[in-house]
């Protein structure tokens, strides 16, 4: 079926172009900063600002391990969960 084949290379195209775009946005969060991280982590607790903080953290790689553990072993302690469970 042509029609078949034509939507699945489109289909493929944009996948390539958000797997480029992602890699583009990554390599921006992999230069950040320590304090800029810990702040990306200390917003995690946000029920705002939270959501925006995962994916910053998730482009920042292994820099944002140390941090996140902190976060998770040594933070305080909350009834509001989402910031562990972001962290995670």
């Amino acid at each position: 079926m042509p029609g078949v084949r034509c939507m699945q290379s489109g289909s493929s195209r944009q996948r390539s172009e958000l797997m480029d775009s992602a890699q583009n946005t990554a390599s921006g969060f992999q230069n950040l900063p320590e304090d800029e991280i810990e702040r990306l982590v200390k917003g995690l607790d946000s029920l705002v600002e939270g959501d925006l903080a995962v994916p910053m953290l998730v482009a920042c790689g292994e820099r944002a391990v140390a941090p996140l553990r902190r976060f998770l072993l040594h933070g305080r302690p909350s009834v509001i969960f989402a910031g562990r469970q972001r962290a995670i």
